[in-house]
């Protein structure tokens, strides 16, 4: 039985790169991969699956490449410096082995890096919340009504610029806050920037809809003969 935990270094202005430490029984790393901003580790029933989803692989323990170095600190440990000599300042790596993550591997690994950046997930779905109405919105076709043409076509086209002003806005700080500050893989911050927006769509197009029900007029009576 041994421990993995992941060692961040500081990013400063972008994604924390991180290591993978593996220990054995007495607290001594045995094992140390290169730094990532994508690393993300799940563990079930004491097994324990790390990927590396910049890169899209899965690593894997080698024992073969094992040293035995110094005990590392716990977590609680408060002189959390001591945490720099164990972190390095190279890329040099052992202990792990490399190979190309599986479709289902890159969701389960997707899944436990959205566990582990859960604040800016919950801000590309705000940012999606916000954006796709948005975007909807500005290319919306609004029925002609009885103004001059130039002012009618002048207010439309300002409404329209400071919708998609929002809207890339949006987008643009929902991607450096997900991808490039907390390390989010591509395809995770797109599946939940797409599918919050087009939820939020639906929901608003089925409370229209249920509103244009509810403002029908009722048939007349029928007369009867």
């Amino acid at each position: 039985m041994g421990e993995l935990r992941l060692l961040h270094g500081d990013g400063i202005l972008w994604a924390d790169p991180i290591r993978v430490l593996a220990l054995d029984e007495e607290g001594r790393m045995i094992a140390r991969s290169p730094p990532s901003p994508g690393m993300a580790l799940s563990c079930r029933n004491a097994r324990c699956r790390v990927f590396d989803l910049a890169e899209g692989t899965v690593l894997e323990l080698d024992p073969s490449t094992f040293r035995t170095g110094a005990v590392v600190p716990a977590i609680d440990n408060p002189d959390c410096d001591l945490n720099w000599e164990f972190y390095g300042e190279d890329d040099k790596s052992w202990g792990w082995r490399w190979r190309k993550a599986e479709f289902f591997e890159l969701i389960w690994g997707n899944l436990a890096l959205a566990r582990r950046i859960g604040m800016c997930i919950g801000f590309t779905i705000i940012a999606g919340i916000v954006a796709g109405p948005a975007l909807r919105a500005a290319f919306e076709r609004k029925p002609i009504i009885d103004q001059p043409m130039l002012i009618m076509s002048m207010a439309r086209l300002i409404r329209r610029l400071i919708l998609l002003i929002i809207a890339v806005a949006t987008v643009f700080a929902s991607f450096y806050t997900a991808v490039a500050l907390c390390g989010s893989s591509l395809e995770l911050w797109m599946v939940v920037l797409v599918g919050s927006a087009a939820v939020t769509l639906a929901i608003s197009a089925a409370l229209r809809r249920m509103d244009e029900m509810g403002d029908d007029p009722e048939p007349p009576p029928a007369i009867a003969p």
